[in-house]
């Protein structure tokens, strides 16, 4: 699973000090499962190759092994332009935390095939068809967006609300969050795959993750519950018995889908436990896992492979819950469209396992 962008959610903002993202968690000391300082994350990853952010550098790296190009760490988000990891590099803290602080210029690594203009809080976090969502939020709030292609970019389509968030990947559907006035609610715009068009708005609950399903079947708070909801927002009559607070974060696959339900000890060190709840298609319970680290599952598009991260490692497991290997040590995973799996350990280096 891949992305990139330019403005993002206030907590991944400040990405290697305490990312919650659905593929990017933060490492902890694997022997006692207490935090330390991040030492690098997932910006997006690919069958070619991957971007990686650290405290001190953002990467680029091919599927050899080879860094391909070095950049700023202060960016927060990148999109890969036909092929990681030639990436729009976007984002910046200031930038999101103001209406009226200009997102810096866009940085283009490797040879991207897109170029970008210049905006407020510019945002460009997914590729459908050849082009890239553009989100830009003006000083009075409006927010737009626009389809970006190497000979222009599309007329604007206006979103409800500001400081647009993105769940999904970057070559498949997703929602755009924004935020309206001073209420604790968000409206989600849903992407439909394949052309550049956007669904229509609905209001969701502003507290807990969402993820984005291959089909464009969203997993979204609404209410006091996580609910899903189709390509034209409609909300499906299941219940999942997972609460709003619970949906830390989730994945969706053509088979089923995962929630993570997170929570943090603090003291002298801060500890993790997450509860993850696999569930089939059609909303039924398979089995609960509890891991004391925080763990945010990923999954295969075909939904035969699940991976999520254990005090020992990332583990992969069938659909019907056999763990099938551990890679010792890796602390981040994301799976690519061919089914592969993106490794990430600790001192940066990233592994592509075809076979997982």
């Amino acid at each position: 699973m891949s992305s990139v962008a330019a403005v993002v959610v206030v907590i991944a903002a400040v990405l290697v000090f305490r990312p919650q993202s659905a593929s990017s968690p933060s490492p902890e000391d694997l022997s006692t499962g207490k935090d330390a300082l991040t030492p690098c994350m997932f910006l997006a990853a690919d069958d070619s190759g991957a971007v990686i952010a650290s405290s001190d550098s953002t990467r680029g790296i091919a599927s050899s092994g080879r860094t391909v190009w070095m950049g700023p760490s202060s960016r927060t988000n990148a999109v890969c332009v036909d092929s990681c990891p030639n990436a729009i590099l976007t984002g910046d803290i200031d930038a999101w935390n103001s209406p009226v602080v200009k997102t810096p210029t866009p940085l283009l690594r490797g040879q991207p095939a897109v170029p970008l203009a210049d905006g407020f809080q510019l945002w460009a976090p997914v590729r459908l068809g050849g082009a890239v969502l553009v989100l830009r939020t003006s000083k009075d709030g409006t927010t737009k967006a626009t389809w970006a292609t190497a000979t222009g970019e599309s007329a604007p389509i206006r979103i409800p609300g500001r400081a647009p968030t993105w769940g999904g990947t970057q070559d498949g559907p997703g929602v755009i969050t924004t935020t309206e006035g001073s209420t604790t609610w968000a409206t989600v715009a849903t992407q439909v795959n394949g052309k550049p068009s956007l669904g229509h708005p609905f209001k969701i609950a502003g507290e807990g993750g969402n993820c984005v399903g291959p089909n464009g079947t969203s997993l979204v708070p609404i209410g006091e519950q996580a609910r899903l909801v189709d390509q034209q927002g409609r909300t499906l009559p299941l219940d999942l018995g997972v609460t709003a607070n619970d949906l830390g974060a989730c994945t969706i696959s053509r088979t089923g889908f995962i929630t993570a339900s997170l929570s943090a000890s603090l003291g002298a060190t801060t500890s993790y436990t997450s509860v993850l709840r696999f569930f089939s298609s059609k909303g039924a319970l398979l089995r609960t896992v509890k891991e004391p680290t925080e763990s945010i599952p990923t999954a295969s598009r075909d939904g035969s492979t699940a991976s999520f991260r254990t005090p020992q490692g990332i583990a992969v497991s069938t659909a019907n819950g056999r763990i099938r290997t551990t890679y010792k040590g890796a602390i981040a995973s994301r799976f690519t469209a061919s089914g592969a799996l993106v490794l990430l350990y600790p001192d940066g280096h990233v592994e592509w396992r075809k076979n997982p």
